[in-house]
């Protein structure tokens, strides 16, 4: 028997109005989620970016050694491969270039560190290929992102400033 006061066609209203909701809410929740982590990945890298550009900066140019050591400090935040430590963010050397353009010692001698080429893949394709099977799906990444740090180089002719 049907309660007097809900009419025939509103038995199920409540429960679709909900999930619309809930489906609602969790679209904007992972969406917030995705946006946060390529916040975090981003500013990781930057950071890793700054701080290796830093370091070459206040230390002896050597043109066979600090291209590489430069490199390791984006990668592994260390001048030496760490043993059994992956590079971060799944960065590889060939995303790192280390330069210095015009190495006079004057006041426009400057190195540059450029990442590129990086992929940020989306978490949530990630949900969606393990719950529903299937094959990750290369759109769903941010690609070919590029991050530049630049310092002026602060030592001369082998001595610190």
């Amino acid at each position: 028997m049907i309660h007097p006061s809900v009419s025939h066609g509103e038995r199920g209203q409540a429960l679709v109005e909900s999930s619309l909701t809930v489906v609602a809410y969790l679209a904007v929740f992972l969406g917030l989620v995705e946006i946060g982590q390529f916040l975090y990945v981003h500013q990781a890298l930057v950071e890793r970016a700054r701080t290796a550009v830093r370091w070459g900066a206040v230390n002896a140019w050597d043109n066979a050694n600090s291209p590489t050591e430069i490199t390791n400090m984006v990668l592994y935040g260390s001048t030496t491969i760490p043993p059994g430590v992956q590079p971060a963010f799944g960065l590889a050397a060939s995303n790192v270039t280390v330069s210095r353009p015009q190495p006079d010692y004057s006041a426009a001698d400057r190195i540059v560190i450029t990442v590129s080429g990086y992929a940020l893949t989306f978490l949530t394709n990630s949900v969606v290929v393990g719950y529903f099977g299937g094959q990750s799906n290369p759109s769903n990444q941010i690609a070919g992102l590029t991050i530049q740090a630049s310092c002026p180089y602060e030592v001369t002719n082998g001595s610190s400033h």
